[in-house]
């Protein structure tokens, strides 16, 4: 991808659970432009009706959503300053609403070797 100058690559991942669940996990290598998408993992506003939990890790920040009307969550968090990781999930049910559960299979650790 190309932005303003700008290259990164990003790869995407669509997983169809058994039960309905749609999950997408994207990883984005920003390389050295990291800090031009860091507004995109900082806290958004929401509506009413929409949970958002800011999410602090040991090498990054990011943030969890969660509307329960729609049963649509999104989990975006920014990684050694230079990868970004963004796991949608629609029609979500109990058993595979946590975000977080699927960002724990991330191999972060890989990620933060690469960063090196």
């Amino acid at each position: 991808m190309n932005k303003e100058g700008y290259n990164w690559s990003k790869t995407l991942g669509e997983y169809i659970l058994s039960d309905g669940t749609t999950i997408t996990v994207g990883i984005t290598d920003y390389g050295g432009s990291a800090i031009l998408a860091a507004r995109t993992y900082e806290i958004p506003t929401t509506e009413v009706g929409v949970t958002v939990e800011k999410l602090n890790l040991p090498n990054g920040f990011g943030y969890k959503v969660y509307n329960d009307a729609t049963k649509n969550g999104m989990l975006a968090v920014l990684v050694a300053k230079r990868f970004g990781i963004e796991i949608e999930g629609k029609n979500m049910t109990e058993k595979n609403g946590d975000l977080s559960r699927v960002l724990d299979k991330v191999n972060i650790e890989g990620l933060l070797k690469k960063a090196k």
